[in-house]
Formats: C-alpha cells, structure tokens, sequence
C-alpha cells in the first residue's frame, strides 16, 4: 500500500496525508488506544509514514451526530486538517510524474549502457575465444611441423651416416685395391 502510494503520487504526498479509520466499532471509537492496538506491522508502518497523523471517523450507524463521541473525533479530525502545511496540487503531482520520468530514462540508459557494455564483453569474449584457438591452433601445427623436421632431420642423419658409411667402406676398398696393387708392382 505504502509503496503503492509513494509510486503513484510521490513520497512528498505522504506529508499532506491523514489516515482516516471508518467502520470501527464501538470501543475502538470509545478508545482509540484499542484500535492502535489491533494495527498490523503495515498499517502502523503507514500511520507512522504520515507524520502519526490519524483521526477516527465515527460510525454514524453506532454514535449519531450530536453525540459527544461523534463530535470529539469530527473536532479532532478538523484539528488535523487545519494544521497540515500546506496541500498536495497539480503541480507537485506534475513534479512527482516529472522526476519519475526522468528516473526512468535514466533507468532505461543506464539498462542500455550495461546491455552495451554486455555485448562489448561478449563481444571481446568472443575475440579472446577466437585468439585463444587461434594460438592453440597455432602451437599445435607449430609442433607438428617440429616434429615433422625432427622426422626428417633424424632421417637425414640416418641417410649421412649410410653414406659416410658407404664412403668409409668404399674408401677402404680402394686403399686396400691400392695396397694390393703396390705390393704386385
């Protein structure tokens, strides 16, 4: 309720009100102390939003209009009004409808800055994901192609080694034919 009225007409509103109880029975108008007693959490959180103004508004079916009981409360209720500072107009309410539509633009800019900022992170998530795999990718053909040189490097010392081999043999057997050859001469 209280949030209600605060949204709808402004929490300035609260200041020109006055919380009237009708319909209340007759002890409760007798006493107003029994009816404070038999508030909720909510309606003496209300009472108290309004500066504690509150006034009973007599059954006319229980206290007719010349009863002392009827007229003390009427009395009391006057008294209230006459002391309120001043009266909620148009104007506040054109005020109050104002600042709630400038809160809401901001509301709604600061809704689209974030959604921006939101898109922009994803955004550059996205791009770190991509650099992330593209890196990884990276590496991993980068290895590849390490170990294909390996591969081929070992196999390329394995073919040296054959030839030095091949030579060393061959070369063997032209000293040992030159050798042989001397020995004949």
């Amino acid at each position: 309720m209280l949030y209600g009225i605060k949204a709808l007409l402004g929490k300035e509103s609260l200041q020109y009100m006055i919380v009237v109880f009708s319909k209340c029975k007759r002890k409760q108008t007798e006493t107003p102390e029994l009816l404070e007693d038999s508030w909720d959490k909510n309606i003496h959180e209300f009472v108290n939003s309004v500066g504690w103004r509150w006034a009973i508004s007599p059954n006319p079916d229980i206290f007719e209009q010349d009863h002392p009981v009827h007229k003390q409360h009427i009395d009391e209720l006057k008294s209230k009004i006459v002391t309120l500072k001043g009266i909620y107009t148009n104007d506040i309410l054109k005020d109050v409808k104002k600042r709630q539509e400038e809160a809401e633009r901001r509301r709604m800019e600061e809704e689209e800055k974030r959604k921006r900022e939101y898109d922009e992170i994803k955004k550059k998530e996205g791009e770190a994901r991509a650099e992330v795999n593209f890196l990884k990718q990276k590496r991993e053909e980068d290895e590849r192609l390490r170990l294909e040189e390996e591969r081929e490097f070992v196999i390329l010392v394995h073919e040296l080694n054959k030839r030095i081999n091949d030579l060393s043999e061959e070369n063997r057997s032209l000293r040992s034919k030159n050798e042989e050859g001397c020995l004949i001469l």
